[in-house]
């Protein structure tokens, strides 16, 4: 689709535009494709893949690869995070496959398995959190520079959004979801009695 566009003649180096098309759909399509191999090599194994025809994964290979150099489908420059995005997905790919088979105590600990329950809440709010920081003028480069503004950056946006999903998830997420379920209960128990009617 970079390709299309491209022939389309769009202003490609404009930073909207570049960062409309690393969001863009068929852009992550091979994200989300990543995470249904996951899903099917947890579930399955290895062995699907090994009955995979040489074709196939010669095709495959060669998309990767393509994937992988946006810049030759293009002929532009287009920044280094549409490359890194993929080879990070499957660096996690590979990650999340082992982890799966064992339990390593660095990654699974009650402190990470907190993290992954406010998850959703501090994806949310790490986009006010760097809004309001950058309002501030905190993550622009003013304190320090290189690693150590990176570090800075890092754990002032995790911090602050940590502490924010925790209210959300105490205040927001945990009391709906008990809700929730009390609406299903309610649900299951009257259930029978319709069936009954309708007989």
């Amino acid at each position: 689709f970079l390709f299309i566009f491209h022939h389309f003649q769009f202003a490609l180096l404009d930073g909207l535009w570049i960062s409309y098309l690393y969001f863009f759909p068929l852009n992550q399509l091979p994200i989300f494709s990543l995470g249904i191999l996951l899903f099917f090599l947890i579930r399955d194994g290895l062995k699907p893949l090994l009955r995979i025809s040489r074709w196939s994964l010669a095709g495959l290979i060669a998309t990767t690869c393509l994937l992988l150099d946006a810049n030759f489908l293009v002929s532009v420059d287009l920044p280094n995070y549409f490359a890194l995005n993929l080879l990070f997905g499957m660096a996690f790919l590979v990650f999340a496959y082992f982890l799966s088979k064992r339990n390593f105590k660095l990654f699974v600990n009650p402190a990470i398995c907190f993290v992954g329950k406010i998850s959703f809440s501090l994806y949310l709010m790490h986009f006010a959190v760097i809004e309001m920081l950058e309002s501030t003028k905190i993550l622009n480069g003013q304190i320090v520079a290189g690693y150590y503004q990176y570090s800075l950056n890092f754990f002032l946006v995790f911090g602050l959004s940590a502490f924010l999903a925790v209210l959300c998830y105490f205040l927001i997420e945990l009391p709906t979801q008990n809700f929730g379920r009390q609406l299903i209960k309610r649900r299951e128990a009257f259930a029978p009695m319709e069936r009954s009617e309708n007989v």
